[in-house]
């Protein structure tokens, strides 16, 4: 077989630029520049990722703004904080304006009081938190590195919430 054939052959059975793109948003969402990374990444040219990315958008394959509301939620109920998500939306190519509306529609409040209500870790650690230093220490880092702030541990630790 000449090289000729070959590479017509290896193009007639590669999937097209849309065909792809179509099969990766049946199994899950994606961003528009996420899925722009993955085809760029398969090798196909930039002018038809960027066709392909108009297409899906106007066929409401793509949605940045669903996904965002979508993945702040799915976030929320593993117990991440308003911090973290944002910087999490950012990397996968959400628009800041996009990621800050649906952080702030949050009660983040409302979201601490019910995981120190369901969470009996959390719950431990907020009780023996008004006791001793050390569990205070370790309840502050908690909240911090699941993306909440000082004062989401104030509003924690304080004896409203505490009782």
């Amino acid at each position: 077989m000449t090289f000729r054939k070959q590479v017509q052959n290896k193009n007639t059975s590669r999937r097209t630029c849309f065909d792809y793109a179509q099969a990766l948003l049946s199994k899950q969402m994606y961003t528009s520049v996420t899925l722009s990374r993955k085809l760029t990444h398969r090798g196909y040219p930039d002018g038809e990722v960027s066709q392909v990315i108009e297409k899906c958008t106007s066929l409401n394959f793509l949605n940045d703004t669903q996904y965002s509301m979508m993945y702040v939620q799915s976030r929320i109920r593993k117990g991440f904080g308003p911090k973290k998500i944002y910087g999490e939306l950012l990397q996968r190519g959400i628009s800041k304006q996009i990621a800050v509306d649906h952080i702030n529609q949050i009660h983040w409040h409302d979201v601490l009081d019910t995981m120190a209500q369901t969470r009996s870790v959390f719950a431990k650690m907020i009780q023996n938190a008004s006791t001793n230093y050390t569990h205070r220490a370790k309840l502050y880092r908690y909240i911090i590195s699941r993306g909440f702030g000082k004062s989401d541990f104030e509003y924690v630790t304080s004896s409203s919430s505490l009782s």
